[in-house]
Order: C-alpha cells, then structure tokens, then sequence
C-alpha cells in the first residue's frame, strides 16, 4: 500500500529529529493555507489532535519554532468551515492556545515579548478564526485563567 506525501507528513510529526519535525509542519502549513480541501484531509488524518499536543510541549527555545508552525496550521484550519472550527476546538485545542499567550514573569516584559512575539501573534491570529465562527463555543474564555500584569 502506497502512502501520499500528505500521510508521510503527518507521520513525520512523531518523528524524534525536531528539523524532520519542523520541515513537516512546513510542509503542512504550506498544504492547508487557502486549501479547503487539503485542511479537510489533514483533518482526516488526525493532525488537529498532534498540533495540539505540540502546543503542550514546555516552552524552550528549540520548541518555539514547531509550536508557531503547529499554531499557525490550527489557525489556518480553522479559517474555512465551520465544521474545521468544531474539530480545532473538540481537539482541546482553546486551553493550549490561551496558555501559549502566557508571558514568562522571570524575564523583563518587553524581552519576554520579543522572545514569544511569532508564537503570540499566531495564537491571537489563531483563537480570532475560531471565534470568529459561530460553531465556536465561547465559554472555553471564561474559565478560571488569570492574567498576571508583569511588575
């Protein structure tokens, strides 16, 4: 049985090579931007749920690149269908999206934000597509998550 392009890249998600990593998320973003049918096959393919889980990963500076490609792909995804918005947020993917937009408090807040500007961006990019839609359940926002002001 013969595999497409689009499956070996989902495969290379778990792969242990963080630059095999990293060039198929590449892949992928590139796939699914303006390409409802190629979100709808990732879809398929179960990569909503593997995005997630990057965005889970503890944040160090070899992670940040695959968290913002991972970022990048769920916002993408979820600008078409509202039925791509129903399997971003069913994936749990809210929760990880508003701890991405956590500011380190051990660093001065404008480095903080230098370092975590890319993946900042795209998380906002990101949760607005979802929001944006009407299959979006919006209490995920309400939950007890504090926003510490940095001192």
């Amino acid at each position: 049985m013969t595999t497409s392009k689009y499956e070996e890249s989902v495969k290379e998600l778990i792969c242990s090579d963080e630059s095999r990593r990293l060039k198929a998320l590449r892949f992928i973003k590139n796939s699914v931007i303006g390409n409802k049918t190629k979100k709808e096959l990732y879809i398929r393919l179960g990569v909503v749920d593997r995005l997630v889980e990057y965005l889970t990963l503890p944040d160090t500076d070899a992670v940040y690149p695959l968290k913002i490609q991972a970022v990048t792909i769920l916002g993408s995804i979820a600008y078409g269908k509202d039925e791509n918005v129903v399997s971003v947020v069913a994936s749990g993917a809210i929760g990880p999206l508003l701890d991405s937009l956590e500011i380190p408090q051990d660093i001065p807040i404008t480095e903080a934000i230098n370092r975590k500007r890319k993946l900042l961006e795209a998380s906002t990019r990101a949760l607005k597509a979802i929001f944006s839609s009407s299959s979006a359940y919006k209490d995920d926002i309400f939950k007890v998550r504090i926003v510490l002001l940095h001192k």
